[in-house]
């Protein structure tokens, strides 16, 4: 395939990476405030040092949370975002098979699932997690747009092409018909 298209990974980079600014805004946040509750500058040499030291501080609290209260999937999401920010994908891959064991249906994490299979380069995985989610919800635009990345990667364009017009047709004012053109632009 002569262009990679990064257009599969959209939906779950965005999802990471707000979670990743949120979390380190929170850590930042909370650990900069003094006790008259203004803000202090933290930026010192050692910033990048910090700054891992509090992703780290982060990933073993929220396992630690994980490990009292296994349930959490809230928790999971966000270790599983915060692993996949920190380029873990395998090991984010585990926690959220883990969240869809306690909720099958989850379609966000089966689409973050494809992401990752798909950029892991098992594109049979993240076809599959793509048909799961189009069997809960047929009309789902993101993994009809997902299925139509899978087949360009599979070398079927003519194929790619039809489902990415469907989504165009069925989905005009989603921003994944906006990709879909932009992608068949490409072809």
């Amino acid at each position: 395939m002569k262009n990679r298209l990064p257009y599969i990974y959209l939906l779950s980079f965005i999802v990471c990476a707000v979670t990743i600014l949120f979390v380190g805004w929170k850590l930042n946040h909370s650990s900069n405030l003094s006790n008259d509750g203004k803000k202090i500058e933290s930026i010192n040499k050692n910033g990048m040092n910090d700054a891992a030291a509090n992703i780290s501080q982060k990933l073993a609290e929220l396992k630690r949370e994980i490990d009292n209260n296994p349930q959490d999937t809230l928790k999971m999401k966000e270790y599983a975002n915060l692993l996949g920010g920190v380029h873990n994908d395998r090991e984010a891959a585990k926690v959220f098979e883990n969240i869809l064991l306690i909720g099958p249906n989850r379609i966000d994490v089966m689409l973050v699932l494809t992401y990752i299979y798909f950029t892991l380069g098992n594109t049979a995985q993240a076809e599959e997690y793509t048909h799961r989610v189009l069997t809960i919800n047929k009309d789902n635009p993101e993994a009809i747009f997902n299925l139509g990345i899978i087949e360009l990667k599979k070398g079927n364009k003519e194929k790619a092409k039809q489902i990415l017009n469907s989504v165009i047709n069925k989905f005009p004012n989603n921003n994944v018909a906006l990709y879909a053109k932009s992608t068949l632009k490409k072809l």
